[in-house]
């Protein structure tokens, strides 16, 4: 007996949710030429994963700022494993650091804009699926 919600059977797994189209398939050359053009910009790319492609950027002055943090003289005493207090930075320096930040956040709009136009719509039906066939909040 199989059970259905709506939509017709309940998928074994989240990956036959929404099978891969042709569509996905096209946007894989957007993200090649988004990851492309953060690489051209000397960004680090350490996934491929769409997913990951708009946090990376972020990920990377974030691990700045814990080695920052880190190698202060503040000291973690009590912390758990990965988390530090915030640093003190004289303003000059946290100016310099912010703008490097604006300056990459706008990179990777520049160079992800025809990606994120393709991927999110895309992972927003994913999540509205998984939801309505599994429970739960949005992913």
């Amino acid at each position: 007996m199989k059970r259905t919600m709506g939509a017709g059977p309940l998928p074994r797994t989240v990956g036959q949710v929404l099978p891969t189209s042709h569509m996905e398939r096209s946007h894989l050359g957007v993200r090649g030429r988004s990851i492309g053009g953060l690489k051209g910009k000397g960004y680090r790319v350490d996934s491929l994963k769409p997913s990951d492609i708009g946090t990376q950027v972020a990920h990377q002055f974030e691990e700045q700022l814990k080695r920052i943090a880190l190698s202060d003289d503040i000291p973690e005493k009590g912390m758990r494993d990965g988390e530090y207090f915030m640093p003190h930075l004289a303003p000059a320096m946290a100016r310099q650091y912010a703008t490097k930040e604006i300056k990459a956040a706008l990179d990777d709009l520049e160079c992800g804009r025809n990606f994120y136009a393709a991927y999110e719509p895309r992972n927003k039906e994913i999540s509205e699926r998984v939801t309505q066939l599994f429970g739960g909040g949005p992913l």
